[in-house]
């Protein structure tokens, strides 16, 4: 027995740490010494493996946050130079004022009637836009014709366009009297569609301004910067966000960089690349104008809660190695004495389930929310691309409909002063139907601003589902929240082979804005009522018996809502004194057992079958509304008399506590 155990301690010649094991107390020292020793060191191996992707993810994840200020910021300034442009295109295209300068180009029209009609066309058209406050337009020869509104100094009057251009630009940004201004350069284009002159229109940029010195979720240290690169040097349109502070090289470089891009690339200056460790940047170069935007972050901020977590993960790791090497040790004392003690070893057990179920539930709520990130940056990208082409339509249907109406007075007076028209006129009026035509021109251009109006409230709707600039906890509109939910459902509320379209009936009561995360409340918008479209798909299944066509009170607490024979979801906002608001959300589906209703909320608990759900949903939501938000969430059910779920939040989070 001794020469045996004395064996299973040596490697390669070297004694363990006992060499007189006839003692059974020396062996079992020796074996709970080794055994911990070996565990902790195991345990803190596979920690330090694990955590170095994990560190690696995380950042990764930083530097996402930082390409997505990028890209919201980008979309925001192309939306104003996209208006800017169409602005000064409409303004330069009118019709009649093109036909004087080119008239007057050929010296067929005097320069005080070309003035005097221009200056009135221009100032009627500059009034249209809260942001022009100025319009210079010049003839073939780059001579001034006529100016209205504030005139823009000498200095900044050459053209940079070429005459055979027929598109316009934009300046970069110029300060007059301490206020910033651009200026768009377009072209005007007769009939041949040849330039004959050029208009100078003068925009404020206090919206631009606005958009780039938004340090909205860049800390302390970020910096959002515009410029370009002319006379062989890098240009800053705005002040910076610390003026004592002169840009760095890498800001520099970075411009230069992104003005020499495609606009359809963003790119990194990576970290070891960087003339400096401190700084991470992200820049893009703009499609509508041979600027570069760029976005910085002091690394050590940027990073900051990426080491903050590694440091709890860190001190977790080791407390829980620790934890686990003291229980080993208390396991294995009994052990050497020949004593078991199952609870011990059952409550271990336990112990590791409860932290691996945890930590599933840790890993798909991190894939849920990057799946509904991801879902509001598709939605917020497709509302950008379908609001451009909208807002052009809806500017020109204005002067389009203003033709029109000029042309039917021009007609209703030819027929006032024309008591007998050519007979060839005559046939052409009643060929076309002249009279109809008149009545149904008003209406059609009606009809198409209907829809037009209708595509915008879509795209808005869509852009307040997406919520990316709302990451913060700020004063929201509920319903606007559920309306943008029912509006990403409404193909799933459609009419089915297997059941008839789901009805949505809402009542909603007047509620003050209330102080949330608006993406993350949305999120729970879409659980609820996804769980109730799923489970009324079930519809035809059920079977008429538990769908009476006649009034049956519901079994939820409310009462609000009887039973009818079509599948229906129900949704009723009110408040709730003057300080908490509550949402029902409710279905006349099946309703869920009182077997399993207690279970609904926890992690991972599903009825679908495998394959079908993660069984998160409800947990997410209750998380969200509980822990994030200070509130409430209820369901009330009962067996074949349908759901109700009512989530009830404060209006600000401080009168929760």
């Amino acid at each position: 027995m001794k020469s045996l155990l004395e064996s299973l301690f040596y490697f390669k010649g070297i004694r363990f740490f006992f060499t007189d094991l006839t003692s059974s107390r020396k062996l079992q020292r020796c074996l709970i010494l080794s055994s911990s020793f070996g565990i902790f060191t195991i345990g803190i191996l596979v920690a330090v493996v694990s955590i170095l992707p994990l560190y690696q993810q995380l950042k990764k994840g930083q530097e996402r946050d930082l390409q997505f200020a990028l890209r919201t910021r980008t979309m925001a300034i192309e939306e104003f130079l996209s208006r800017a442009k169409n602005v000064a295109e409409q303004i330069s295209s009118r019709t009649r004022a093109r036909q004087m300068l080119e008239e007057y180009n050929r010296g067929d029209r005097s320069w005080n009637e070309t003035v005097q009609f221009t200056n009135k066309a221009l100032t009627e058209a500059m009034s249209r836009s809260e942001d022009v406050v100025g319009i210079s337009r010049f003839d073939r020869e780059n001579e001034l014709v006529v100016q209205v509104g504030v005139p823009i100094p000498t200095r900044f009057r050459s053209s940079p366009l070429k005459w055979e251009s027929h598109r316009s630009m934009v300046s970069e940004p110029i300060e007059l009297d301490g206020q910033y201004y651009s200026i768009v350069t377009s072209p005007i284009l007769n009939s041949t569609n040849k330039s004959i002159g050029i208009d100078r229109v003068l925009f404020r940029t206090s919206s631009l301004q606005r958009i780039v010195q938004d340090y909205t979720g860049l800390g302390t240290s970020g910096e959002t910067v515009l410029g370009t690169v002319g006379r062989d040097r890098v240009q800053l349109f705005f002040p910076l966000r610390n003026p004592a502070i002169a840009a760095s090289n890498t800001l520099l470089k970075a411009i230069e960089t992104a003005v020499t891009l495609d606009s359809s690339q963003d790119e990194w200056l990576a970290p070891q690349k960087l003339p400096t460790q401190k700084e991470i940047v992200v820049f893009k170069h703009l499609s509508h104008a041979d600027w570069g935007l760029v976005v910085k972050m002091d690394r050590e901020e940027l990073y900051a809660p990426v080491h903050r977590q590694l440091i709890l993960v860190g001190a977790t790791i080791v407390l829980l190695s620790g934890l686990g090497t003291g229980g080993m040790v208390l396991l294995l004392r009994p052990l050497a004495a020949r004593v078991i003690l199952p609870e011990e070893l059952e409550q271990q057990v336990r112990d590791k389930t409860k932290a691996l179920q945890e930590l599933k539930h840790t890993q798909a709520q991190l894939i849920q929310t990057e799946k509904m990130s991801s879902l509001g940056q598709m939605v917020a990208g497709v509302a950008h691309e379908i609001n451009n082409p909208v807002t052009f339509i809806s500017g020109n249907l204005v002067y389009a409909d203003e033709y029109i109406d000029r042309i039917l007075k021009l007609v209703a007076l030819y027929d006032r002063h024309t008591s007998d028209p050519a007979e060839e006129v005559r046939d052409y009026i009643e060929e076309i139907d002249l009279e109809f035509l008149r009545d149904d021109l008003p209406k059609l251009f009606s009809s198409m601003k209907v829809g037009a109006d209708r595509i915008h409230q879509i795209v808005m709707s869509l852009r307040n589902f997406s919520r990316l600039d709302e990451a913060e906890m700020k004063p929201v509109d509920i319903h606007s929240g559920l309306d943008s939910t029912l509006l990403i459902l409404q193909h799933r509320l459609k009419a089915q082979p297997h059941r008839p379209a789901i009805r949505v009936v809402k009542d909603y009561e007047p509620l003050p804005e209330v102080e949330c995360y608006a993406n993350q409340l949305n999120q729970v918008f879409t659980n609820l009522l996804s769980n109730a479209i799923e489970v009324l798909d079930e519809w035809e299944k059920t079977g008429e018996a538990n769908h009476p066509n006649s009034a049956k009170p519901c079994g939820c607490s409310s009462g609000w809502v009887s039973q009818t024979p079509y599948p229906t979801i129900w949704i009723r906002t009110e408040a709730i004194g003057s300080s908490w608001v509550a949402i029902h959300i409710e279905d006349n589906g099946s309703g869920i057992p009182e077997a399993i209703r207690s279970n609904i909320f926890d992690p991972f608990f599903t009825t679908k079958p495998v394959g079908k759900g993660t069984g998160l949903g409800l947990s997410i939501s209750h998380q969200i509304v509980v822990e994030k938000h200070l509130g409430k969430i209820r369901c009330h059910s009962g067996n074949r008399s349908g759901t109700e779920f009512i989530v009830e939040i404060p209006t600000q989070q401080h009168m929760a506590t």
